[in-house]
């Protein structure tokens, strides 16, 4: 296993490792849901208004924050891989479920807020930014949660899957032409990428909403493109990983001499 993290050339490399944009979402996060515990325990006479806000807004700040914290694992775990075709071994990289349910709950605080808002409105006006707020929030937080559980990438010696939950995508090793780094900016944050580019996208296998949105990867420039937000593992020892097997064959050849 690869013990430092490598950096691709592809990505930025982040201030404080990658812990300021958390920190400058964490620490008013944390300081709203502390007013919020005070308010509550005061007993405003304004009722549970300003306080669930308050636990809302700080909510919606903490959530991100806890799925942008960086990762600093090293390892991953061998697993054997069944459903397709005779059972792998292969190297499992997994995302966050704890990482990737606390932006779900970011998300959920700013639907709460949102209705608080819309609640709260004496105007047309307010209350159509509150519901609207709320509308456009409510379906990304319930897919966020969705998309907590059992997603992982995992390396065996003939393919590169890509699963969550029962929806599997699988990249033969031999088509895989190139491997490298894509980052998108906005907003004053990075989202950074896995590209692959295959000889023929025809021979990538898999079904689903999750295959479908893989195949799309193509306005970043690649042909399955793997995001690494919320992985468990550092994002750079994944993508030196895939870098080596899709470079050496006998890299991933050793992972049936392991078992």
């Amino acid at each position: 296993m690869i013990e430092d993290e490598p950096w691709p050339a592809g990505w930025t490399r982040p201030r404080w490792g990658g812990r300021l944009f958390s920190l400058l979402l964490g620490v008013p996060g944390a300081v709203l849901m502390l007013s919020a515990a005070v308010l509550v325990a005061s007993g405003d006479d304004d009722g549970p208004g300003p306080a669930l806000a308050a636990f809302a807004f700080g909510l919606g700040l903490l959530g991100p924050a806890a799925g942008s914290w960086p990762a600093t694992r090293r390892d991953a775990r061998l697993v054997e891989l069944t459903g397709t075709g005779p059972p792998e071994w292969g190297l499992v990289f997994a995302y966050s479920t704890g990482r990737l349910l606390g932006m779900g709950a970011g998300l959920a605080g700013f639907v709460v807020l949102g209705t608080l808002i819309a609640l709260a409105s004496d105007d047309v006006m307010g209350a159509v930014i509150g519901w609207g707020l709320a509308a456009m929030l409510l379906p990304f937080a319930a897919l966020a949660v969705v998309n907590a559980f059992g997603r992982r990438v995992v390396l065996t010696p003939t393919h590169l899957v890509i699963e969550r939950g029962s929806t599997r995508t699988r990249v033969p090793w031999n088509a895989v032409l190139a491997v490298y780094a894509i980052e998108m900016a906005a907003n004053n944050s990075r989202t950074r990428y896995i590209g692959l580019i295959v000889s023929d996208p025809a021979v990538v296998e898999g079904t689903g909403r999750l295959h479908r949105r893989l195949m799309r990867s193509r306005r970043l420039g690649a042909d399955v493109a793997i995001i690494t937000t919320c992985l468990a593992v550092a994002p750079g020892v994944l993508f030196a990983t895939i870098e080596r097997f899709h470079r050496d064959p006998a890299a991933r050849e050793a992972l049936v001499e392991v078992t």
